[in-house]
């Protein structure tokens, strides 16, 4: 048996790309759609899901909770972060003054291969088949548009912005 004293950095890493793969499928399943809001997350259905045990799960709740998408309560469990529409209009209106300002740091910075990214992702958003495609087409068009910015924060921050307020995209557009 290993003990704790004994354990090596090299241990670590497996847990923590385990919770990082674990928090990303279920990332993708809140943002996609296949996760609704208020939905229970149960540690046990997520851990089968992902082929994980229970604690990389839990590290992966963690993460998600700290970016807004998952509501953790003690002792009770985990559920797919919930907003009021006060809630999803706030988080629109700080969206609204934050990309401006990516945009400013992004757009003297952006490459010609970039420039044409965007074209043809406008171009694939005006002959969106449906709802679900337009919405993927307009995240990847806004989160290119400002990914030259050299920032430390505000992109990250834009980018939990979109993240938290996905899925209730799907209800307006």
């Amino acid at each position: 048996m290993t003990t704790p004293a004994a354990r090596t950095p090299e241990h670590e890493p497996a847990h923590g790309q385990s919770g990082a793969r674990v928090a990303q499928g279920i990332r993708d399943a809140i943002l996609n759609g296949d996760l609704a809001p208020g939905e229970r997350l149960r540690q046990e259905e997520l851990a089968a899901r992902f082929g994980a045990s229970r604690v990389p799960v839990r590290e992966a709740l963690r993460t998600l909770a700290a970016e807004g998408l998952v509501t953790l309560v003690a002792n009770s469990g985990a559920w797919v972060a919930k907003l009021t529409a006060a809630e999803v209009t706030e988080l629109y209106e700080i969206r609204e003054r934050i990309e401006p300002l990516l945009l400013q740091y992004s757009i003297a910075r952006l490459s010609s291969e970039t420039v044409d990214q965007l074209e043809e992702l406008a171009e694939q958003m005006e002959q969106a088949p449906d709802a679900d495609a337009f919405i993927e087409l307009d995240r990847r068009f806004h989160l290119l548009s400002y990914s030259a910015a050299d920032t430390l924060v505000l992109e990250s921050m834009a980018t939990e912005l979109w993240n938290r307020t996905q899925h209730y995209r799907r209800q307006f557009v």
